[in-house]
């Protein structure tokens, strides 16, 4: 009985002793706080989000089959594991487009992939293999933040509208995306040489079968000199639903 009482008094005191947390005073109450407070964000952060790049080799990435648009001959690079200047981690992705013909475009849709028997890396897969896509019903916007080498590159950005008419939106292959690409064709995004967050608004989309999480495109009349750019910290936020495999 003696050593109940002893406990809960001490149990109570102790919500009210300090300590010193960064040079701040505060009650071990709040530093209890803190800590449960980092436990769920660091606990819920695959939940809240679908990361399609953190940083190299990052455990959380996802759409790992990056493939060249409009096919394997553009004048196009992507690299993600450039250590100039990130935005956050080690690493961001470098990617550049050259004007080689004063007409050219060229880009990466980052894809889910496929791996087929005897392959060890994922292959893109542009809407042709079935059950191959991410449910990501629920999400309510892609972020990421990026910036240009010189400033004023015009690219665009968008997720969605694999095996589509990137125009029309109309399905070209059996299994595409649930969801034309977002934003538009020709919705343009001009850089800065600092570092700038882009958002674009995925409510109400169809998200159910998803297999470009992430693209890019750059054209020569946008870019007369070609383009070079960063990119980083890339995740698709979720909202009420979790990311999950597409049925």
């Amino acid at each position: 009985m003696h050593y109940c009482l002893v406990l809960l008094v001490v149990t109570l005191l102790s919500a009210f002793v300090s300590t010193r947390v960064h040079g701040t005073t505060v009650s071990s109450r709040e530093a209890a706080g803190a800590s449960v407070e980092y436990l769920r964000r660091v606990m819920d952060q695959y939940h809240e989000q679908f990361i399609v790049y953190e940083d190299v080799s990052a455990p959380g990435n996802h759409f790992h089959a990056w493939a060249k648009i409009p096919d394997q001959f553009a004048a196009v690079e992507c690299t993600g594991s450039d250590t100039t200047n990130p935005h956050s981690g080690a690493t961001a992705i470098r990617c550049a487009f050259h004007n080689t013909s004063g007409s050219n475009f060229g880009g990466f849709y980052f894809l889910n992939g496929i791996l087929p028997s005897g392959t060890v890396t994922p292959q893109p897969n542009f809407g042709t293999v079935p059950n191959a896509g991410s449910n990501l019903a629920g999400a309510t916007a892609l972020t990421f933040w990026v910036h240009g080498e010189r400033g004023g590159e015009k690219i665009e950005f968008f997720m969605g509208g694999v095996g589509r008419n990137a125009v029309t939106g109309v399905p070209t292959t059996p299994f595409p995306d649930s969801t034309p690409r977002c934003p538009a064709i020709g919705t343009l995004f001009t850089l800065t040489t600092q570092w700038q967050k882009i958002t674009i608004d995925l409510t109400g989309l169809d998200l159910r079968y998803i297999l470009g999480g992430f693209g890019w495109v750059a054209s020569a009349d946008n870019n007369p000199n070609g383009a070079v750019f960063y990119l980083d910290d890339n995740p698709v936020r979720v909202g009420s639903s979790a990311a999950r495999p597409a049925a």
